[in-house]
């Protein structure tokens, strides 16, 4: 590669639709497989470092703008205390929104509606704040999307036969930040029928309920209870009154840092409730208390 096709390390964020366009746009021969090559690349930017500065990789080449743009792009996150794609890289909705895969939003409102609007391919959603009322095109928006894995307040979402469909295809529900065990009612919880994964907020005082809730739920495989901290730390915490839910995982971590580890395929919650899961059944009982360091 010439000297003039590449990127300086310390170079700034630009224009994803203009500069660095023209300055992907000479490519070099290659080396290796164009598929070992893809992959390659896609690992590397995928990797923690590199996600805290994605914009190395995309100078490499044309092709390799092309294989990057659409994991740029398929985590979304428009919150107070985190923005991703980060601050500089431009996003033309209409364009990548095709990309988008997982998105956090704090409201369903304005700049919210635009990309549940062009983001038609979400799978996981949360949203920090729902309206008290839905207006028809919100909700419309929200129960016509193919989602999988849901953080929202399902208590504040308008019964009808479109969020029943929606529910039934939910296998992640993250109610944590919402919603505590005494405002699940029965008829909601017991319409989340493909339900494998739940997570909620609780303490001691939540372990002689756990079957109220897990009764309606015939699918669900790992139940979290959890705490917030402020800290990048996830830790299993046991409770003084253990349940005798084997499913049942109590943890302690962040909100925005674990959607964010889970959205990228990095170590989160959910999967740091399946290993101990796996521990156990390893053991034959409880697995030794852990602790994972999370990391900005």
């Amino acid at each position: 590669m010439e000297n003039g096709d590449q990127v300086k390390p310390d170079a700034k964020p630009q224009n994803v639709d203009g500069p660095v366009n023209d300055q992907a746009g000479v490519d070099y021969d290659p080396i290796l497989p164009p598929e070992l090559e893809q992959r390659i690349f896609q690992m590397a930017f995928r990797d923690d470092e590199n996600m805290k500065n994605p914009f190395r990789l995309l100078f490499v080449a044309k092709r390799v703008f092309e294989w990057l743009i659409p994991l740029l792009y398929e985590v979304v996150v428009r919150h107070p205390s985190k923005r991703w794609p980060p601050v500089g890289i431009s996003f033309n909705l209409p364009k990548y929104g095709k990309y988008v895969r997982h998105v956090l939003l704090e409201t369903i409102e304005a700049e919210g509606m635009e990309y549940l609007t062009h983001c038609r391919n979400i799978n996981d959603l949360a949203i920090i704040s729902l309206p008290d009322r839905f207006k028809p095109d919100q909700l419309d928006a929200l129960t016509t999307l193919p989602l999988q894995r849901i953080c929202i307040d399902i208590r504040v979402i308008p019964e009808s036969p479109l969020t029943s469909a929606l529910f039934a295809k939910i296998t992640h529900l993250d109610i944590a930040c919402f919603t505590d065990w005494e405002s699940l009612s029965p008829n909601i919880i017991s319409q989340f029928t493909s339900l494998t994964h739940l997570m909620m907020l609780g303490d001691d005082s939540m372990s002689s309920k756990i079957n109220s809730i897990t009764k309606h739920l015939p699918k669900l495989k790992l139940f979290l209870v959890i705490s917030y901290t402020y800290q990048g730390n996830i830790v299993e915490r046991p409770w003084k009154n253990e349940s005798s839910d084997p499913r049942v995982v109590t943890l302690s971590c962040s909100f925005v840092q674990h959607w964010m580890a889970a959205a990228q395929g990095f170590e989160n919650p959910w999967s740091f409730g399946e290993d101990i899961l796996a521990k156990r059944q390893q053991s034959g009982g409880k697995s030794e208390e852990r602790e994972l360091i999370l990391t900005e």
